[in-house]
């Protein structure tokens, strides 16, 4: 083997002249993972959820108009759904119970996105569940402008339209029903 050759093997598994080990670099592998898992849970680049929301117009089944101005005076979760989407159906459950308990000053936004289901496979949804909430379609595409991962995403507004919390996900039926409902009484009461 040349000296080059020596040379090159050498600086190849060495880090500032000391030998390098699998632990170590293992170790770098999984640090810069988790903060990468971390950052992705703020959802850097997420869009600003104010101004995504106060543009937004939704459509109802029936195709008029509906904004978040609409329910001014009012606690608004505003749900980015579509039917496969088994997280999604977690959340249901619990938003009801809050609609059923808080009557006119909660209300549910169950906003589909229409990227695969299209109106009448949300029209049948709602013929086929119990939930009473405004079934309305994403036209407008505001969902894309949050530019977010996936969905559920909800978005909860408080009664004078402003932003309260913007999250992704479902923590199950009863851990949904919690955060919402606490975050309602912190707001409303």
């Amino acid at each position: 083997m040349t000296t080059l050759n020596r040379h090159f093997v050498k600086r190849r598994h060495s880090f500032f002249g000391k030998p390098i080990s699998f632990a170590f670099l293992s170790l770098i592998l999984i640090l810069g993972l988790t903060s990468c898992q971390n950052q992705e849970q703020g959802f850097p680049g997420m869009n600003d959820p104010q101004a995504v929301i106060d543009g937004a117009t939704f459509q109802t089944l029936e195709g008029e108009p509906v904004r978040l101005s609409d329910f001014e005076g009012q606690f608004v979760v505003v749900d980015f759904w579509e039917t496969w989407c088994s997280p999604c159906m977690e959340v249901f459950p619990a938003m009801q119970e809050l609609e059923d308990e808080y009557g006119d000053k909660f209300t549910m936004l169950a906003v589909n996105l229409g990227k695969v289901d299209d109106i009448e496979t949300v029209k049948e949804f709602k013929e086929n569940n119990p939930y009473t909430f405004a079934y309305l379609i994403d036209a407008e595409k505001a969902y894309d402008r949050f530019q977010v991962p996936g969905i559920p995403f909800k978005v909860m507004v408080g009664p004078n339209g402003e932003v309260l919390k913007a999250e992704m996900g479902s923590s199950g039926r009863q851990m949904d029903y919690n955060k919402v409902k606490t975050l309602y009484e912190q707001t409303m009461n």
